[in-house]
């Protein structure tokens, strides 16, 4: 029994050995004269409820050192970070340290310059008077139940410090996108409306001029009796459409076209093809 024991003492006196068991803590202000805060010797008790040192920052251009240092028979800690934000909403940014080796300690320092911290966290800190936590990772691959991972202080920014920073859109809700899509254009383009526009004119005093050139005005001079009133009728339906195309081409929509053409197609073919018909008995 008392074997077993001694076994157990041992076994147990072993197994902490493995631990980690950081000495020297200390946290400085280098150039600000602000007096070193010491941290007690410390393992990975921390684990559970961190360490409660409060630091407050009223400059931004300050610069903090977190140092310790560890039996060198320890050096199998590959893995060392300080995380630096809000662990809760995983806003934390890794800070790595500079290992020197000192008789038989390995001494770690991290060196924290707040003004090379992001905006976003500075930002918060600020507004929201939000402390910023400073988490150890200390890690061994050969014992992990040992290893540390534990607040070890925190950062109180003034509410008086400026910090410029911008939040990018996507951090919040985007404006509602309002599109109004350009109406169809009811008109041709003024240059070709201004094109067909003189071709109609010209159309108008070719006609005109063919009816000259080939006598048949001069051979009916004025058209007597129905003759006249059918003749009146059928250039001024001409005329109507003249006016009507050129309308068109320079805006009205095709609707207003159609419906003022169908007012006169029907009168001036009735009335045009009579006049045509009467007067070439004449010609």
């Amino acid at each position: 029994m008392q074997f077993s024991k001694v076994l157990v003492i041992f076994i147990a006196l072993f197994y902490q050995s493995l631990a980690f068991s950081i000495s020297n803590g200390k946290i400085n202000f280098p150039g600000s004269g602000k007096s070193a805060i010491s941290i007690d010797k410390f393992d990975t008790k921390i684990n559970s409820k961190g360490l409660s040192h409060k630091v407050t920052v009223k400059d931004l251009e300050e610069i903090i050192e977190f140092g310790f240092s560890i039996p060198s028979n320890s050096d199998n800690a590959i893995k060392s970070h300080l995380l630096l934000g809000f662990p809760r909403d995983g806003l934390e940014t890794v800070i790595e340290p500079l290992v020197q080796k000192k008789d038989d300690k390995l001494v770690y320092l991290f060196n924290i310059r707040l003004n090379a911290l992001s905006k976003a966290l500075l930002s918060r800190a600020v507004e929201n008077q939000e402390s910023l936590e400073a988490t150890l990772l200390l890690a061994n691959e050969d014992n992990k139940n040992n290893n540390i991972f534990g607040r070890v202080f925190q950062l109180t920014l003034s509410p008086d410090l400026e910090v410029q920073y911008t939040k990018p859109s996507r951090f919040g809700f985007k404006d509602e996108i309002h599109h109004i899509f350009r109406s169809p254009p009811k008109a041709a383009p003024a240059f070709i409306a201004q094109v067909f526009s003189l071709a109609i004119a010209g159309c108008v005093v070719l006609l005109i001029g063919t009816w000259l050139s080939t006598g048949v005005l001069s051979n009916m001079c004025i058209p007597g009796g129905m003759n006249s009133i059918y003749f009146i009728v059928m250039i001024s339906s001409i005329v109507g459409f003249e006016y009507i195309f050129t309308n068109y081409y320079l805006g009205v929509s095709i609707f207003e076209t159609l419906h003022a053409g169908l007012y006169l197609i029907i009168p001036s073919l009735i009335i045009g093809t009579k006049f045509l018909r009467n007067i070439g008995k004449q010609i």
